[in-house]
């Protein structure tokens, strides 16, 4: 199945943590809310009155989330 062309921030957050597998119910909350955060504050910069909750372009999302992997340290470094 193609990646959509649009979504939400939050589908996208989602999505990914899906497709790493089943983990601990508490530590995929702790995960998501982490990671929510991080996402909003690299958002902002992006656009101020961008929401997780706005339908975005795919390349904005890809943009947003690399950028909050820089920022806040979130990039696997193995």
């Amino acid at each position: 199945m193609a990646m959509p062309e649009r979504f939400t921030l939050d589908e996208f957050i989602v999505a990914t943590m899906v497709s790493q597998g089943p983990i601990d119910p508490a530590q995929t909350i702790k995960n998501f809310r982490e990671i929510r955060m991080h996402v909003a504050r690299a958002a902002e910069m992006h656009d101020p009155d961008l929401t997780l909750d706005n339908e975005i372009p795919a390349s904005l999302a890809l943009a947003i989330v690399n950028d909050a992997n820089d920022l806040e340290g979130l990039r696997d470094e193995r």
